[in-house]
């Protein structure tokens, strides 16, 4: 009788071992199940944020996506992401398979949470190619209070510019052109260093208010009439301006390229002459202004986002049109 109680002790430990052992490897079973789920969602939201970037670059190809073949404006479906015809967004939650759920967005939204489609590089003004002046207008517009002179001798040392003209030697700075903007905060990083104790809130502050009117992408230090901002736009033209006389031109020579290209897209500088009923001064001004403005595009950032499951996967991609090639590639 004792023989056969300690056989069935034994008999329910070993039960109870199998019973644990089945449970551990349903439990790794679900885990490796959920792994695997999630990395199937991530790569179909990856591939879908993809297309959608391919979408872009396909539609920015076409004659559809500007109004005037000679322009790119912001009333453009590039921008908007309106189709002209039937009214209906372009590119925003776009179901690649019905009923799939699965969709990506191609857009942003600006501080204001309006959407856009996507933008133009060459509303900004290029931290590569401006001159000493324009940087100086651009920092000053960032907020920076003192120090601008020296600031812009940093940029100009930063992108080993023959402009500058002052004797420096900071080997922790770059000597090469900027790659991209975020490159800036270092270079504001080393400027506030030692001047102020939170120097590099400082510079990620200043370059918060900056990185809406900056690029290092567009192919020149020319700014598209028909996109640029307001403030971009006067920060160029102020630069320009040597005198009272010219300063006031400036002033009111933009308003009245703004004024104009808000109501139709700019085709070129003679548009703004015969349109603009420009002065006699903001007639000339606008012969020294006109180096700095173009009118059509070549450079534009696309935002992608997309979602498949609970995975969600967002892709910035700029591409530059004229030489067809994708100039910069984030994935988050």
């Amino acid at each position: 009788m004792r023989r056969r109680g300690s056989i069935l002790m034994i008999c329910l430990w070993v039960l109870a071992i199998l019973v644990v052992f089945v449970i551990g490897l349903g439990n790794r079973a679900m885990i490796n199940l959920k792994l695997a789920r999630s990395q199937k969602e991530r790569l179909a939201s990856e591939l879908l944020a993809q297309s959608g970037i391919e979408k872009a670059i396909l539609f920015l190809s076409s004659a559809a996506s500007a109004v005037s073949k000679d322009s790119d404006c912001l009333t453009d479906p590039w921008s908007i992401g309106i189709d002209p015809d039937t009214k209906n967004y372009i590119f925003k939650e776009i179901e690649l398979s019905q009923g799939s759920g699965n969709k990506f967005t191609i857009g942003f939204l600006d501080q204001g949470n309006n959407y856009h489609c996507m933008s133009d590089e060459e509303s900004r003004v290029n931290l590569n190619f401006v001159s000493p002046a324009v940087l100086s207008g651009i920092f000053a517009k960032g907020g920076v209070e003192s120090g601008v002179n020296e600031l812009v001798n940093y940029a100009l040392y930063w992108r080993n510019d023959p402009a500058l003209d002052v004797t420096l030697n900071y080997p922790q700075l770059k000597k090469d052109k900027f790659s991209n903007c975020a490159e800036l905060v270092s270079l504001l990083e080393y400027f506030y260093k030692g001047k102020i104790a939170d120097y590099q809130k400082k510079a990620w502050d200043v370059y918060k208010q900056l990185e809406n009117y900056i690029t290092v992408y567009s192919p020149s230090s020319a700014v598209n009439v028909n996109t640029v901002s307001p403030e971009a736009l006067a920060i160029m033209a102020n630069a320009l301006a040597t005198n009272a006389e010219e300063i006031s031109a400036a002033a009111s020579l933009s308003e009245k390229i703004i004024t104009l290209r808000n109501a139709q897209p700019v085709n070129g500088e003679g548009d703004i002459r015969t349109l603009a009923q420009l002065s006699t001064a903001e007639g000339n001004f606008l012969n020294k202004l006109a180096g700095s403005l173009t009118f059509k595009s070549s450079v534009f950032r696309i935002d992608s986002s997309s979602n498949s499951g609970r995975t969600l996967m967002k892709i910035s991609a700029i591409y530059d049109r004229k030489n067809k090639k994708i100039v910069f590639w984030r994935q988050i």
